[in-house]
């Protein structure tokens, strides 16, 4: 039997306090509500290829006109429908089990203890909670006089500073971070979305998230980390670039431990 991580503290989501939340919903001015999220559809964009990833498909369980017939609808009809699709591809936001380090989880369960057939019984979704806060936009492809970053571009923390510095601002705790990389705008062409992606480098994530960042990125806009910051409005893992070893290495140590979370 596993330790379940469910009163674990919500890795960097718990810096988002009564107190943060308050003082974001302070700053409202206008009530606008802006749709970050990508289309899910069967040509969507995939990631990393489709041996590791499914589209979004929607198939008919009952139609409405089949329904219609039953007698016992009396009249009534409606359609149902059956939804198949891999969650890490279009817009979601990543639980404390996504990555492991070394076969741990965020919390100290191993995978091969805490990932079932039928899920995780650690560090799953029902652990996080609704995130209300403060959101900072660093428009990164703007500051460069561009509309979108090339592909392989890394930010690092030099540049995240002084973008912040800029804005006249500070990162404060519970903040989520939102980068613009501008990468977005290939979604619509899924080859030139997933041949390569600006972002957010290790160092850049670190001093964000030792700056107080909270959550992540909005997938039709990301931002970085793991236990929970937030990741690059644009790319389309917000995972940042580097070689894929010791990157990849870095960035699971740093997500598994902080539990500092990518949209």
């Amino acid at each position: 039997m596993i330790e379940t991580t469910n009163d674990l503290p919500g890795g960097a989501l718990a810096r988002i306090t009564p107190d943060a939340v308050l003082r974001a919903t302070q700053l409202v001015k206008r009530g606008e509500v802006l749709d970050l999220g990508s289309v899910l559809h069967p040509a969507m964009p995939k990631g990393n290829g489709d041996d590791i990833f499914f589209p979004f498909r929607v198939t008919r369980h009952r139609t409405s006109r089949d329904l219609g017939r039953d007698p016992a609808m009396a009249g009534t009809s409606f359609s149902t429908e059956v939804v198949m699709g891999t969650p890490h591809v279009g817009s979601h936001f990543d639980a404390f089990c996504h990555v492991q380090y070394r076969g741990a989880i965020y919390g100290g369960a191993t995978a091969a203890d805490a990932e079932g057939d039928f899920g995780w019984r650690a560090g799953g979704m029902e652990t996080v909670k609704p995130i209300v806060t403060r959101g900072v936009l660093l428009d990164i492809a703007a500051d460069r006089g561009l509309d979108r970053l090339p592909d392989e571009t890394e930010i690092g923390q030099p540049e995240i500073e002084a973008a912040v510095a800029k804005r006249g601002i500070a990162i404060e705790p519970g903040d989520a971070v939102l980068i613009r990389t501008g990468k977005m705008r290939q979604y619509d062409d899924p080859a030139a979305f997933v041949a390569g992606q600006p972002g957010l480098g290790v160092d850049a994530a670190i001093w964000l998230y030792d700056s107080g960042m909270a959550p992540r990125r909005p997938r039709a806009r990301r931002a970085v980390g793991h236990g929970r910051a937030r990741r690059s409005a644009g790319s389309p893992s917000g995972r940042g670039i580097g070689p894929r070893g010791s990157y990849a290495g870095r960035r699971a140590r740093f997500l598994s431990q902080t539990a500092c979370s990518a949209l």
